[in-house]
């Protein structure tokens, strides 16, 4: 067994050197990663497997200065895991799990940072408590809705008996969060209840959930803003019979794929939504310096994110551009003024989060360079602040820094 170890240790030693090969002219490159692999050789039996991560993290920051050949390492490396049949690959600091579907997701296996994260979630739960308290003041409701991440809850497909920390650190969350009396929506609880499933509604190779799925939840909170709010939508506004839809096949390998690269995992496709009815919108994005009216499509969409130099850069997710934007929707069926405070997820959902309502302040705290969000509830006359954030961003403490 030993000398088949061994054996196999050689051969992907071999693959891992190929980066040197190619990159004949790099002294110091070469010394990397004929010293790396070396110190795999010389390491025990037992301890191959972390003696070759530990290797490719030493080649990889050896060719980081190469930028297509640090690629190419990737997609190496990924392939050599992949041969191995390992579930979970250590890349430098992070950490890449295959869960039982195929699909990839990143992961620590650092408990202290676990511990850290549970602390950090706690806390938030007393800052959002906090700007409850402020908004109560001027009367302004406030809803936080948690849009499910990537681990199912109940099945996470974790290998190895991992701990689905992230969505334990959720739950928690959310237990703070009913303790302080901050209203919420469980969209996971929506996902069981309707059926859909982590492996339909995400990205094979990416963190976030697909843009038909971010749809569909956001069709699911406009009906309970309705119920619970009195704000009115046409609920087929986000019936996807009621969308254009185009499809992108093979266009990038997304966030987490890029770090494993394309033979370890799948090369992700998506799709775009766009209305079939008519739109009008009056977006202004100080930062950037916009200021344009047109449909949806005109105003929010940017085709250009999928063709920005292959599929280690394209991305998945930022096909909609109406962030960090005041959007008056021209056509809209009320006349609710909205602070919608989101992360990528809710990012995701573009042009569509303010189709819901008349006016909308779209904010990314992490744009905010420190400056209180309180000013921009307090500039537009505000009737409801939503902050739409995903199970794995409860833990970011940057995320509610809201005054």
């Amino acid at each position: 067994m030993k000398i088949i170890k061994r054996i196999t240790a050689i051969l992907l030693c071999v693959i891992i050197l190929i980066p040197s090969v190619m990159l004949w002219g790099n002294l110091s490159f070469i010394k990397s990663s004929v010293f790396s692999v070396y110190s795999v050789l010389r390491s025990g039996p037992d301890q191959i497997g972390s003696g070759l991560s530990k290797s490719a993290e030493e080649i990889d920051k050896a060719a980081s200065d190469y930028i297509g050949m640090h690629n190419s390492f990737v997609n190496i490396y990924g392939l050599t895991m992949r041969l191995c049949g390992s579930r979970l690959v250590n890349v430098g600091s992070r950490a890449v799990v295959k869960l039982d579907s195929g699909a990839i997701f990143e992961y620590t296996t650092d408990k202290e940072e676990i511990k850290k994260e549970t602390q950090a979630a706690k806390s938030n739960a007393v800052r959002l408590a906090k700007l409850k308290e402020e908004l109560d003041e001027q009367k302004i409701p406030l809803l936080f809705v948690l849009a499910p991440g990537k681990l199912d809850e109940n099945n996470s497909g974790l290998p190895y008996n991992l701990e689905n920390y992230p969505n334990t650190i959720a739950d928690n969350f959310l237990n703070e969060l009913d303790k302080y009396g901050v209203e919420f929506i469980d969209l996971r609880e929506v996902w069981r209840q309707n059926g859909w499933t982590r492996e339909d509604g995400f990205y094979y190779s990416d963190l976030h959930w697909r843009p038909e799925y971010a749809l569909r939840s956001w069709g699911y909170v406009t009906r309970y803003l309705n119920d619970n709010y009195g704000i009115e939508n046409d609920p087929s506004t986000f019936d996807l019979n009621n969308q254009n839809l185009e499809k992108f096949d093979n266009v990038a390998l997304g966030s987490t794929g890029r770090i494993i690269g394309k033979y370890y995992t799948k090369i992700a496709g998506t799709e775009l939504f766009t209305p079939k009815f008519d739109t009008l919108f009056h977006v202004v994005n100080e930062r950037l310096g916009w200021d344009k009216t047109g449909t949806l499509e005109e105003t929010s969409v940017d085709r250009s994110t999928l063709n920005m130099g292959g599929i280690f850069y394209n991305d998945l997710i930022s096909l909609y551009r109406v962030r960090d934007s005041v959007v008056e929707n021209k056509m809209a069926s009320n006349d609710a003024n909205v602070v919608f405070i989101r992360d990528s997820f809710g990012g995701m959902l573009g042009g569509y989060a303010p189709l819901a309502f008349k006016n909308t302040s779209i904010v990314d705290l992490r744009t905010m360079n420190g400056k209180s969000v309180i000013p921009i509830i307090d500039g537009l006359d505000t009737d409801l602040v939503i902050v739409f954030y995903n199970v794995g961003m409860v833990s970011n403490e940057s995320m509610f820094n809201f005054d």
